[in-house]
C-alpha cells in the first residue's frame, strides 16, 4: 500500500492472539510502529476455550 493510500482509508480493526507473557512487548511494537499518536491497544485475558486451540497459540507464539 502506498503511502498517500492509507491516509484515505477507514480504521479498521486487528486482532493479534499471544500469550500473557508476550502482551507487554506486543503493547509496545503497535504503540511505537502505528501512526496514530494514542492507538487503541486492548489485552483481553483468556479464561478458558478449546484447549486444543489454546495449545495452538501458546506454540505459536513461543519465543525461540
Amino acid at each position: 500500500m502506498h503511502v498517500s493510500q492509507r491516509a484515505s482509508l477507514a480504521p479498521g480493526r486487528v486482532t493479534f492472539k499471544a500469550t500473557a507473557a508476550l502482551a507487554d512487548r506486543l503493547t509496545e511494537y503497535i504503540v511505537r510502529e502505528h501512526s496514530y499518536d494514542v492507538p487503541e491497544v486492548l489485552v483481553t485475558p483468556v479464561i478458558g476455550g478449546h484447549q486444543k486451540y489454546l495449545e495452538w497459540v501458546r506454540d505459536e507464539t513461543q519465543q525461540e
